[in-house]
């Protein structure tokens, strides 16, 4: 079991009529081992979203990503390009 975080970035057609479908897929994101989620927005592309979310297990995470009921959901809520998805293993911190 490996903590870290997931970083899913894509565009979509309208960030409002997109959230609350990725809101109300929390049940499958508790599922995946996700912990806590936060959305950032593209400055120059409001419609482009990276999501980054904390992670207890990524081995656990990882096919959420090809279940295809992910995939309707997203074409669902307007996402309009492939989806990238850094899964990402907690390795060193440091403070500044």
């Amino acid at each position: 079991m490996s903590k870290g975080k997931v970083i899913v970035r894509h565009k979509v057609k309208d960030f409002n009529a997109w959230k609350p479908y990725f809101l109300g897929d929390d049940k499958r994101q508790r599922e995946a081992g996700f912990t806590r989620w936060q959305i950032m927005r593209n400055v120059n592309d409001k419609n482009e979203t990276v999501i980054i979310f904390e992670c207890e297990n990524l081995d656990k995470a990882k096919p959420m990503f090809s279940n295809p009921s992910l995939a309707e959901l997203m074409k669902k809520a307007g996402v309009t390009d492939q989806p990238t998805v850094f899964m990402l293993e907690n390795d060193e911190a440091g403070t500044l």
